[in-house]
């Protein structure tokens, strides 16, 4: 088993927030008085260096270093020797076994990585979808359970969750699909997610859609699927990206990975305000995934709210959201989350020239509890 030395140059004290150091790579044997001028010692022989980058996983729980800037760390305790093996995540039967790292513009489930920085296919979905609109449209991300409403609906002799939730990849049990992000626009509507199985197979998201399997087996990356006869919806396939969207009136989503590059500003109009009201509250510049996600405009009305669950350590919920000219029945900490235990709970709302944000923050809940399930009640109000 090759071990690793890590060193900082030009510093004699180790800063585990260092952007950049270097790894003696030893073979079996320990490199005690390793530098990258010298070399290694009798003991290690024949080592070469290598830089590293610190990073972060996707829900900033864990820190480590990857051997390429734009790679995205998986786990911290991962083989390096399969980074960017993205299938032994999948087959792996301990953290051990899984990837260290992987790539820009891999995935693991739901977490993408773009440039070094997690983000998420959710977002991407999101991102892509707002290239369908051109004046006043609503869109919302967020759990299947929460888009769809209804679970229960059956499609080809199974549950709507059944395409959604627990199919077998690999050594485990994962979600189908991610998140589900729907966009209303003058015109049309549009459903898209991430798959996580192939969509034509019995589980695959396609029978979900009550489109036949084998629609889009002429589509090599992205693409149209086979259109039902006489019907003007579409389904659309990424499959760099595994993405998969169902159009009502067939227009053609752009694909657009820059999901930070979308989102963030609004996000950092959030973050701006947040900072004012509590020191903690600088977190939320943090925000990266956008896997539940709301986004409007029209009538003079805008809004952009996101939530983000069980990150950070401690592990905390962040929810945001600034809108325009929307006007709540009271003052929105009281309303929606005054029945919050407040020791464990933070929230901040401020108006000002018709603009009005609102942050919270708790620790992490059950599934219909706290900021998780304000959620729904939130954005409804702007839905």
């Amino acid at each position: 088993m090759r071990k690793e030395v890590l060193l900082l140059l030009g510093v004699g004290v180790v800063l585990l927030l260092f952007p950049l150091t270097y790894a003696a790579v030893c073979g079996d044997g320990v490199c005690e008085q390793a530098d990258v001028s010298s070399g290694c010692s009798a003991d290690c022989q024949g080592a070469s260096f290598v830089p590293l980058f610190s990073k972060e996983t996707s829900d900033r729980k864990q820190f480590e270093f990857c051997q390429q800037p734009t790679d995205c760390l998986v786990s911290a305790i991962g083989d390096y020797a399969k980074d960017g093996n993205v299938a032994s995540f999948f087959d792996a039967r301990s953290e051990k076994e899984k990837p260290h790292c992987i790539h820009d513009s891999q995935y693991v489930l739901d977490q993408y990585c773009q440039q070094g920085q997690w983000t998420s296919r959710t977002g991407v979905v999101a991102a892509s979808l707002l290239s369908l609109q051109s004046g006043q449209f609503r869109l919302f991300c967020g759990l299947p359970e929460d888009v769809a409403n209804r679970m229960d609906l059956t499609v080809r002799n199974k549950l709507l969750s059944e395409y959604v939730r627990r199919c077998q990849i690999g050594q485990g049990l994962f979600d189908c699909v991610n998140n589900f992000c729907m966009i209303t626009y003058e015109g049309g509507s549009a459903l898209g997610t991430s798959y996580n199985v192939d969509p034509s197979t019995p589980r695959g998201f396609l029978n979900a859609l009550d489109f036949d399997a084998n629609s889009c087996d002429g589509v090599q990356g992205f693409g149209k699927c086979t259109q039902k006869p006489g019907d003007g919806a579409a389904v659309y396939i990424d499959r760099a990206r595994g993405l998969i969207f169902y159009v009502s009136d067939g227009k053609v989503p752009v694909i657009n990975t820059d999901v930070r590059g979308v989102f963030d500003q609004e996000k950092n109009k959030i973050a701006d305000y947040a900072k004012t009201q509590n020191p903690g509250f600088d977190i939320f510049r943090k925000i990266q995934l956008y896997r539940e996600l709301y986004v409007a405009r029209g009538n003079g009305r805008e809004a952009f709210a996101f939530l983000e669950r069980d990150v950070e350590t401690p592990a905390l919920d962040l929810f945001g959201v600034r809108y325009v000219n929307t006007r709540f029945e009271g003052p929105p900490c009281e309303t929606y989350f005054g029945p919050l235990d407040t020791t464990r709970f933070s929230c901040s709302s401020q108006t000002a020239a018709n603009t009005q944000f609102i942050v919270a923050r708790n620790e992490p809940t059950t599934f219909r509890q706290g900021l998780a399930a304000l959620w729904r009640d939130a954005t409804a109000k702007l839905r």
